[in-house]
């Protein structure tokens, strides 16, 4: 993992959406969502779909500068959702 994702935690994204945001290669940026956020250093590989992030898992928190990936996967279920009977 470590040789596949450059030594450290890091994300990727098409150079066509990092063009439109001012992103570089290599630039340190903050991803977010409604759950959390993560700061990493962000590579562009044209093999990722435009209007796709793709952060690296399997890193523990302490390899990264603020936050962590899983903050932004983390499905919270509405409460409808949560009285169905299969999460009993």
């Amino acid at each position: 993992m470590r040789e596949l994702s450059g030594g450290k935690p890091t994300g990727r994204m098409n150079p066509i959406d990092a063009e439109k945001e001012g992103i570089k290669d290599g630039d340190k940026v903050e991803v977010y969502n409604h759950r959390g956020h993560v700061t990493i250093e962000m590579r562009l590989d044209q093999v990722i779909p435009p209007g796709t992030v793709q952060v690296w898992f399997g890193w523990r928190q302490e390899a990264f500068e603020d936050g962590m990936y899983s903050e932004l996967i983390i499905l919270e279920l509405p409460a409808w959702e949560k009285s169905k009977d299969y999460l009993r």
